[in-house]
């Protein structure tokens, strides 16, 4: 349950860097819960401002180093893991930092390697489940954790962002009573454009397929070209081994 929930969340974040960060609208099969309406509403202009990343990691920029400068200064090892039950197990440690070859986005393609970080602090701020993606040794995706102060602090110094604010208007039939309620499932979206360099700050409260609410607050900074060259480059890793594993039990049927 826990891999297809984060991939699942892996595959909302490919939709959302490669469509320009377009707001996720329709991410969550919910069971009983029964859709109704849709709508979307963008409050502010698209802008280009100067984001480049956040505190010292730099998209574009920030070589795969830094993760020995990031082990003396959290006083941590990295660890390598490919099972993600393992990861899922690891981060309930207080302190880590992970190299993640288990079944995120980028696990097959050669080029990109995955990073999580426990917490991190830029600008006396908490950074937490900080994950750093490099492609060819150089950084082009952040994701974290995000929170009313991280908001705050990227409006300040980067200016307005565009809001877009999607909402799902749904029913939830209670199983024990047979009562219908409507709720409404929303997506706040903020965003900032430095030409190929996109952040996407989301707020998003849905209900589950038990009707309970749900709620993500997250933060996506992604040089949105090389993310899309990377997630080409897994695509066509895990077509050609699919390929190759297929050819290798038709060989096995040979004699049958």
């Amino acid at each position: 349950m826990k891999k297809f929930i984060l991939f699942l969340f892996s595959t909302i974040l490919v939709i959302n860097l490669l469509f320009l960060g377009n707001a996720l609208s329709s991410d969550t099969n919910l069971g009983e819960k029964q859709q109704n309406k849709e709508g979307s509403e963008k409050i502010n202009p698209s802008k280009q401002c100067n984001i480049e990343g956040l505190g010292k990691f730099k998209i574009g920029k920030t070589k795969i180093s830094i993760i020995n400068d990031l082990e003396k200064e959290l006083n941590t090892k990295v660890v390598v893991i490919s099972d993600g039950y393992k990861i899922f197990l690891k981060k309930k440690e207080p302190k880590y930092i992970i190299e993640d070859r288990s079944y995120g986005l980028f696990s097959s393609c050669p080029d990109v390697k995955e990073y999580h970080i426990s917490v991190y602090n830029i600008a006396d701020m908490q950074i937490k489940e900080l994950q750093l993606g490099f492609y060819k040794d150089v950084l082009f995706r952040i994701d974290c954790n995000s929170s009313k102060e991280l908001e705050e602090a990227l409006k300040i110094k980067y200016g307005e962002p565009e809001l877009k604010w999607d909402k799902k208007s749904v029913s939830c039939i209670y199983k024990y009573s047979g009562n219908e309620v409507n709720y409404n499932d929303n997506t706040f979206t903020l965003k900032w454009q430095n030409g190929n360099i996109m952040a996407t700050n989301y707020l998003k409260s849905w209900h589950d397929d038990k009707c309970k609410e749900q709620f993500a607050h997250k933060l996506h900074i992604a040089d949105i070209h090389i993310f899309s060259i990377a997630f080409n480059c897994e695509m066509k890793v895990k077509h050609q081994h699919e390929s190759d594993e297929k050819q290798k039990r038709i060989k096995k049927l040979k004699d049958f």
